[in-house]
């Protein structure tokens, strides 16, 4: 299921928003859900795949509330809706799929929806959804730097120092992984993107990290290297 928020003060913009977002589920023979606001911040971000946004609200910035969204969650599309061309300029601030000018929206925002949809199947298949008490986050596989098990836990490190823990199994997370992101250890799956040296018994990443090798794995890791 794919979950969209439609973010508007106007609440004429707001319905006509719902109803061409649901058009498009319906077209697209896709379950989702619609979560209709007034305000952004009523919005609980973690389990969001898609904003709607409009730019200008009484209590807030649509562009700023964007640039928190993307600090929480990267994988979020945004789409940017506003009734003041000259806001146009102002979105390259923050990384977005669409701007839709709201004199225009009858025939961009089907455009928009769209290939929001289509981005958000792409990131689909390219991030880890790690799952924390009622939290689920979308870790890009690209920031993965190692996966780290700690007897029932399981941290995730990224390449700009954050780490994400869950109590899924350890071997469910790797299913989901790409082929870069490889199993050394039995507590170690690394992204060989970030291996900057191989020693026979441990790897040294990037970022100055040892992570240890088992020997059982030690000829399949060094194969991959010459």
């Amino acid at each position: 299921m794919i979950n969209i928020a439609v973010i508007d003060d106007d609440e004429i913009y707001r319905n006509e928003i719902e109803k061409q977002v649901d058009k498009i589920l319906q077209d697209k023979k896709m379950i989702g859900k619609i979560i209709s606001l007034s305000s952004c911040k009523d919005l609980a971000i973690e389990n969001i795949d898609i904003v709607l946004l409009d730019i200008c609200f009484p209590d807030g910035d649509g562009i700023k509330f964007a640039q928190h969204i993307q600090r929480t969650n990267p994988n979020i599309c945004i789409i940017f809706i506003s009734a003041y061309l000259e806001k146009a300029t102002e979105v390259y601030e923050v990384s977005h799929i669409y701007f839709v000018y709201k004199e225009q929206m009858s025939f961009y925002l089907p455009k928009a929806i769209s290939k929001a949809i289509e981005n958000h199947m792409e990131n689909e298949k390219s991030v880890l959804k790690v799952h924390w008490k009622n939290t689920h986050i979308q870790v890009r596989q690209s920031d993965i730097l190692y996966i780290e098990k700690n007897g029932r836990r399981v941290d995730v490190i990224t390449n700009d120092g954050k780490k994400y823990s869950t109590y899924q199994k350890f071997d469910e997370l790797l299913i989901q992984c790409e082929k870069n992101i490889l199993r050394v250890h039995m507590s170690y799956a690394v992204n060989l993107d970030y291996v900057k040296e191989f020693h026979r018994e441990y790897l040294i990443l990037n970022n100055g990290s040892y992570i240890a090798v088992s020997r059982k794995l030690q000829n399949k890791i060094l194969d991959l290297f010459h």
